[in-house]
């Protein structure tokens, strides 16, 4: 390395990282990747570090952690209260072996930082081949295809010759295949808790109203997690199916009422004297609604909740939801959506 002529004599500018950066580097053992994705060790004396030279002890360290790295097991009371895009970036992305994984790519190819600091997955060369599995802050909510993210990765790379999956022989030392399996692997257990029946989402529709559906209704194939907004999107006009998203575990305070007994008798009581305890009598959610606020006089979110409570067998379903102002209309269907869902 040579030395430059400081106010103090001459100075020996510090090395540069030496980690995919083309700039002054220690002499010593480094690991490449070629463009068919096989790894190369070589010895450096000096000079100017080539883009995708890493330190072969610093790869060595991050190789090992992410061969020892086990996936984290992610249970419905984990999303309670979280925002759904932070919650797929912490637990997908902030999965231990996502990680670990990560890291290595990171150190071969910093230009996968953003993804493994905010879930945004670079942009992909343009050409004519397929579009990426994941399209920037974009994430499908069904599942990755491992072969094409690895593919993905490999073309954002620049190894142009790189075939997945890669011989068995090898797999185990690809950080372009180990980061697209544990990146599928996360990503399929994060949205397997969404299609379960213990988390609700809370969001605002097209028309502004809040809204809270099951989230298993979210998870529908060309559809898009946006983790940047927690919006869920079409997939091609990018059109808003709910956005703002705040998971809720049906069992949380949140999500749960306190019914007080006479409330609850009275519930009984009115669908008992209208015949509506065994038999709907072909009236709508809507119309059981309206006759039940009328029985007790109370505001309808609550009568709601209360005829959810009396008698969820004989109401599978019919919705509520609040108008932002808190006001009703003469067109109660306009304002409200029916959503009997078990809590």
């Amino acid at each position: 390395m040579s030395q430059q002529d400081g106010p103090y004599g001459p100075q020996i500018p510090k090395p540069i990282s030496p980690v995919c950066n083309a700039g002054a580097y220690e002499p010593g053992e480094y690991v490449r990747r070629l463009p068919d994705g096989r790894v190369e060790r070589h010895y450096l004396a000096g000079g100017l570090n080539r883009p995708g030279d890493a330190p072969a002890g610093e790869w060595n360290r991050h190789w090992e952690a992410a061969r020892d790295a086990k996936h984290r097991e992610l249970k419905a009371a984990d999303l309670d209260g979280r925002q759904l895009g932070k919650a797929l970036i912490e637990y997908v992305i902030g999965d231990p072996r996502v990680r670990a994984c990560c890291k290595l790519l990171c150190l071969e190819r910093p230009v996968f930082e953003r993804l493994l600091r905010e879930g945004r997955f670079p942009d992909l060369p343009k050409d004519e081949l397929s579009p990426a599995m994941i399209q920037a802050n974009y994430w499908p909510v069904t599942v990755l295809d491992v072969t094409k993210l690895c593919w993905n990765i490999a073309r954002v790379a620049g190894c142009s010759d790189y075939e997945p999956p890669p011989p068995q022989a090898i797999a185990d030392t690809d950080s372009f295949f180990q980061t697209a399996r544990a990146i599928a692997h996360a990503h399929k257990a994060f949205f397997e808790v969404l299609r379960g029946p213990d988390l609700i989402a809370k969001g605002r529709s097209e028309n502004l109203m809040v809204q809270t559906i099951p989230t298993v209704e979210l998870i529908h194939s060309g559809r898009w997690l946006d983790v940047e907004h927690s919006d869920v999107v079409e997939a091609g006009s990018r059109r808003q199916i709910l956005t703002g998203i705040t998971l809720r575990s049906r069992g949380s305070p949140a999500t749960r009422r306190k019914i007080k007994t006479p409330k609850l008798d009275k519930v009984t009581a009115a669908l008992k004297a209208h015949g509506l305890a065994q038999d709907r009598k072909g009236k709508t959610d809507i119309e059981i609604a309206h006759l039940i606020e009328s029985e007790l006089g109370c505001r309808t979110e609550h009568q709601l909740d209360a005829l959810r409570k009396a008698d969820q067998s004989t109401l599978p379903k019919g919705s509520t939801l609040t108008r932002l102002d808190g006001r009703k209309s003469a067109d109660m269907s306009a304002d409200f959506r029916c959503d009997f869902s078990r809590t």
